[in-house]
Protein backbone atom coordinates (compact mmCIF):
# COMPACT_ATOMS: atom_id res chain seq x y z
CA UNK A 1 0.00 0.00 0.00
CA UNK A 2 1.67 2.98 -1.01
CA UNK A 3 1.17 5.97 1.86
CA UNK A 4 -0.37 9.61 0.22
CA UNK A 5 -0.26 12.65 1.80
CA UNK A 6 -2.31 15.53 0.24
CA UNK A 7 -2.14 18.63 1.72
CA UNK A 8 -5.96 20.70 0.90
CA UNK A 9 -8.69 21.99 2.45
CA UNK A 10 -10.91 20.92 0.40
CA UNK A 11 -13.00 18.93 2.77
CA UNK A 12 -14.31 16.63 -0.20
CA UNK A 13 -11.07 15.14 -0.98
CA UNK A 14 -10.67 12.11 1.99
CA UNK A 15 -13.73 10.85 0.87
CA UNK A 16 -13.24 11.05 -2.68
CA UNK A 17 -9.51 9.60 -2.94
CA UNK A 18 -10.52 7.11 0.11
CA UNK A 19 -13.08 6.02 -2.39
CA UNK A 20 -11.34 5.87 -5.40
CA UNK A 21 -7.38 4.93 -4.47
CA UNK A 22 -7.81 2.63 -1.73
CA UNK A 23 -6.79 -0.42 -1.17
CA UNK A 24 -3.80 0.67 -3.35
CA UNK A 25 -3.45 4.17 -1.75
CA UNK A 26 -3.62 4.48 1.81
CA UNK A 27 -4.98 8.26 1.83
CA UNK A 28 -3.92 10.69 4.57
CA UNK A 29 -5.52 14.26 3.89
CA UNK A 30 -4.00 16.73 6.17
CA UNK A 31 -4.54 20.66 6.21
CA UNK A 32 -2.38 21.69 8.48
CA UNK A 33 1.29 22.72 6.48
CA UNK A 34 3.32 22.25 9.05
CA UNK A 35 2.11 18.13 9.89
CA UNK A 36 2.08 17.88 6.06
CA UNK A 37 6.34 19.18 6.40
CA UNK A 38 6.64 16.49 9.74
CA UNK A 39 5.02 13.53 7.47
CA UNK A 40 7.41 14.46 4.35
CA UNK A 41 10.50 14.29 6.55
CA UNK A 42 9.58 11.61 9.17
CA UNK A 43 9.11 9.09 5.92
CA UNK A 44 5.45 8.64 6.38
CA UNK A 45 4.49 10.00 3.30
CA UNK A 46 5.54 7.92 -0.34
CA UNK A 47 4.04 10.65 -2.05
CA UNK A 48 2.94 14.02 -1.02
CA UNK A 49 0.29 16.07 -3.24
CA UNK A 50 -0.42 19.75 -2.65
CA UNK A 51 -3.84 20.86 -4.16
CA UNK A 52 -3.16 24.18 -5.18
CA UNK A 53 -7.08 25.32 -5.86
CA UNK A 54 -7.70 28.56 -5.73
CA UNK A 55 -10.99 28.25 -4.13
CA UNK A 56 -9.83 26.75 -0.74
CA UNK A 57 -5.80 27.92 -0.48
CA UNK A 58 -3.65 30.87 -0.68
CA UNK A 59 -1.30 30.13 -3.51
CA UNK A 60 1.77 32.08 -1.77
CA UNK A 61 0.96 29.53 1.93
CA UNK A 62 1.30 26.28 -1.15
CA UNK A 63 4.57 27.94 -2.49
CA UNK A 64 6.59 28.52 0.82
CA UNK A 65 5.62 24.60 1.49
CA UNK A 66 6.95 23.52 -1.39
CA UNK A 67 9.78 25.50 -1.26
CA UNK A 68 10.15 24.10 2.43
CA UNK A 69 9.31 19.62 1.50
CA UNK A 70 11.02 20.17 -2.15
CA UNK A 71 14.38 18.45 -0.08
CA UNK A 72 12.57 15.62 0.95
CA UNK A 73 12.80 12.09 -0.08
CA UNK A 74 9.00 11.79 -1.33
CA UNK A 75 7.83 12.85 -5.02
CA UNK A 76 5.41 15.86 -4.93
CA UNK A 77 2.76 15.93 -7.40
CA UNK A 78 0.88 19.46 -7.83
CA UNK A 79 -3.26 19.66 -8.14
CA UNK A 80 -3.81 23.01 -9.80
CA UNK A 81 -7.01 24.64 -10.97
CA UNK A 82 -7.12 27.05 -13.77
CA UNK A 83 -5.99 29.86 -11.71
CA UNK A 84 -2.82 28.72 -10.48
CA UNK A 85 -1.26 26.47 -13.81
CA UNK A 86 1.21 28.76 -14.48
CA UNK A 87 2.44 28.36 -10.79
CA UNK A 88 2.12 24.10 -10.80
CA UNK A 89 4.11 24.40 -14.52
CA UNK A 90 6.46 26.49 -12.94
CA UNK A 91 7.16 23.66 -9.92
CA UNK A 92 7.73 21.26 -12.71
CA UNK A 93 10.26 23.30 -14.16
CA UNK A 94 12.31 22.88 -10.22
CA UNK A 95 11.10 19.35 -8.90
CA UNK A 96 7.78 18.54 -8.64
CA UNK A 97 7.26 14.64 -10.30
CA UNK A 98 3.90 15.72 -12.09
CA UNK A 99 0.61 17.59 -12.12
CA UNK A 100 -2.52 17.11 -13.12
CA UNK A 101 -6.01 19.29 -13.46
CA UNK A 102 -8.60 20.05 -10.58
CA UNK A 103 -10.77 17.94 -10.93
CA UNK A 104 -8.82 15.20 -11.87
CA UNK A 105 -10.63 11.86 -13.98
CA UNK A 106 -9.67 9.10 -11.44
CA UNK A 107 -7.87 7.07 -14.15
CA UNK A 108 -5.44 10.08 -14.06
CA UNK A 109 -5.21 10.96 -10.93
CA UNK A 110 -4.06 6.94 -10.13
CA UNK A 111 -1.60 6.56 -12.83
CA UNK A 112 0.02 10.25 -12.12
CA UNK A 113 0.32 9.11 -8.44
CA UNK A 114 1.65 5.52 -9.35
CA UNK A 115 4.26 6.97 -11.51
CA UNK A 116 5.47 9.23 -9.12
CA UNK A 117 5.76 6.69 -6.77
CA UNK A 118 7.43 4.30 -8.84
CA UNK A 119 9.42 6.78 -10.53
CA UNK A 120 10.95 7.93 -6.70
CA UNK A 121 11.49 3.95 -5.77
CA UNK A 122 13.70 3.76 -9.33
CA UNK A 123 15.47 6.50 -7.74
CA UNK A 124 16.01 5.27 -4.48
CA UNK A 125 17.39 1.85 -5.58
Amino acid sequence: MIRLVVHSNDPRLQCVFSASLEPEFEVTVEPDADRVKDLAFSGQAEVLLLDFDSDYSDLNAHLALFDQIESCCAPIVVMSDDKTRSAALALMQRSACEFFRKPPSLVELRVTLRRAYEHARRGCD
